[in-house]
């Protein structure tokens, strides 16, 4: 079909100019659009706004939806359109004229000559009265919908299913107020069951409900002290944000948690002798303090070990055993038994599978491999207890004692043995073999408690009571397991420091190269830690969060460190034989 387009305008000088454009197609569309066959502007236009075919014998003149126009100052929709006819759309007037020879039909279009530069912006906009409703009546009724299907709905499946039946799929479900995904694990954990932690419909979600699962885990704020200081409650859910678009929100770990009240602590704690805490930066944390077990004697042989906090500047171990890292991972001094090689630090500190905490360090697990009891180079397979030192001289003495007056024994031969120091002959004896056994017996006692043996590990006291059962009396001996407690480190991550790995990672924090006697914290300090780590780092530095070292819930652990009192006893009081 082939359409003569003539639009018409009057110039400046008031004569009236026309310009023609030759069109092919099955149809003329009209509209603001761009791609429109007329383009017409101006308010009240649509981008599509109708559309003049012919159909049959026929011109048509179809509105798109929501449209309108007058033809011959009538409105109408949908018309049939005659030689002479008058279309206004908006203020523009298209008229159907005579076609010349060649073309099917022609258009003349006068566009409405108020229209301004500003009708090309709108241009592409579509108002909402185009689509025949108003915004007030829009407004209602998208509030009725939403109302209807996002709360009446499912509200009355909540209260007729109850949590026996499950929703209809084609129906809207309490699922529709959800703000976003679950934790996975909590997901998991309640079946994705609102209820389970919403117990009560329009009742944000109480601690009682975290805690039905969450049992183990302490308050920030213990009872002791919310008495000292003015704390106000927290609920877990201030905190712990369970629906959103990133489940990190379900751990806090913006550093103003901690300083909000932190950066304010030595007047807002000032019960409990706070320091204040900024950042992890040089003059903006506390110096750090180490939890060490502390003896006090209670009489009667008992001992009570307290934990008490230290500044780390100059606080010492009183752990009552003799040891020096220096000489042990001196490769000159001491080797491994299976390899003859050096000592290292793995040999005697296991890493848990946590990888945090080391496991405690026990005769029996660590020492007992190189170090053997044995006490007779005769018998090197006998061996005396350890950690019990009465029974240790009722073996000494019945082991003489049969050695000596038992026929069916080994003989008695001269021995030689190593004192630290000086070679020496043992002294032979040459009254009976009771006395012998009695004399070789106290000798040997006396060297374990005096010269070696217990003594060389172990604090002795040496009462010069008569009876050798009450004579030397061993302190026990309590190993701190954790210098730092309340704070979270991992030593499996920090296995490899840069070019650093094995020993020499150890040795960056931990200065025990020179370390001659265990009372010896060789604990890193603060300046230590800073040296990688801090809260506004350059380039070379690791940023580190308060929560990264804090834990906002103190540890319930069943350390030693965490025992607010241990009671040990140095000698049972168990009668001589």
């Amino acid at each position: 079909m082939d359409i003569l387009l003539r639009e018409l305008q009057t110039g400046t000088d008031g004569i009236a100019e026309y310009h023609d454009v030759e069109f092919s197609g099955a149809e003329v569309t009209i509209g603001s659009a761009a791609d429109a066959t007329i383009q017409l502007l101006g308010n009240g236009v649509a981008g599509h706004h109708a559309v003049i075919r012919r159909v049959g014998e026929r011109i048509e003149l179809r509105c798109s939806r929501g449209s309108r126009a007058r033809l011959n100052g009538r409105d109408c929709v949908n018309s049939q359109v005659e030689v002479g006819a008058l279309i206004e759309i908006a203020g523009n007037k298209l008229t159907l004229a005579k076609a010349p020879t060649g073309f099917d039909f022609a258009i003349e279009i006068r566009p409405d000559p108020t229209v301004d530069s500003s009708a090309f912006e709108q241009a592409f906009r579509t108002d909402l009265s185009q689509a025949g409703l108003s915004k007030r009546r829009l407004a209602w009724l998208s509030l009725l919908v939403v109302l209807l299907l996002g709360f009446a709905v499912p509200l009355a499946g909540v209260l007729i299913r109850g949590e026996q039946t499950s929703a209809s799929r084609w129906l809207p479900s309490d699922r529709f107020w959800s703000t976003g995904d679950l934790l996975p694990a909590h997901a998991q954990a309640t079946d994705q069951g609102c209820n389970h932690c919403h117990e009560k419909l329009f009742v944000q979600v109480r601690d009682n409900a975290c805690l039905q699962c969450h049992k183990g885990i302490a308050n920030h704020v213990t009872d002791a002290h919310a008495k000292l200081i003015d704390a106000p409650a927290q609920r877990c859910a201030s905190c712990h944000r369970e629906h959103g678009e990133s489940h990190e929100q379900i751990i806090v770990r913006t550093d103003q948690l901690c300083t909000s009240c932190h950066s304010k602590a030595e007047t807002r704690f000032a019960a409990l002798k706070m320091h204040n805490a900024t950042a992890f930066e040089p003059n903006e944390h506390p110096e750090f303090a180490v939890s060490l077990l502390v003896p006090a004697s209670i009489g009667q042989g008992a001992v009570s070990w307290q934990t008490s906090k230290l500044p780390q500047a100059g606080a010492r171990d009183q752990s009552n055993l003799k040891f020096s890292h220096q000489q042990h991972l001196d490769v000159e001094k001491v080797t491994r038994r299976t390899d003859g090689a050096g000592m290292e630090c793995v040999d005697c500190h296991r890493l848990n599978n946590d990888g945090l905490l080391f496991a405690p360090m026990t005769m029996q697990t660590t020492c007992a491999s190189c170090h053997e009891l044995n006490f007779d180079p005769s018998a090197p397979e006998r061996q005396l207890p350890h950690a019990k030192p009465r029974e240790a001289i009722l073996v000494l003495q019945e082991y003489f004692a049969r050695k000596y007056t038992d026929p069916d024994a080994a003989p008695v031969a001269r021995e030689r043995r190593r004192l630290p120091g000086r070679e020496a002959e043992s002294v032979a004896c040459t009254g009976s073999a009771l006395s012998c056994a009695r004399q070789r017996a106290a000798e040997e006692i006396e060297m374990q408690f005096t010269g070696r043996g217990c003594v060389t590990c172990h604090a002795v006291t040496d009462t010069k009571s008569s009876d050798p059962y009450e004579r030397f009396q061993v302190q026990p001996v309590r190993l701190s397991q954790d210098f730092f407690a309340g704070t979270n480190f991992n030593h499996a991550a920090h296995s490899i420091q840069g070019s650093l790995t094995g020993d020499a990672a150890c040795k960056s924090c931990h200065a025990v190269s020179k370390s001659e006697v265990s009372s010896d914290l060789a604990m890193p300090n603060q300046s230590n830690c800073m040296e990688c780590h801090r809260s506004h780092p350059n380039r070379e530095q690791i940023v580190s969060h308060c929560v990264d070292c804090h834990g906002y819930h103190p540890r319930r652990d069943a350390t030693l460190n965490s025992n607010s009192n241990i009671t040990a006893t140095a000698s049972p009081p168990t009668p001589a034989p």
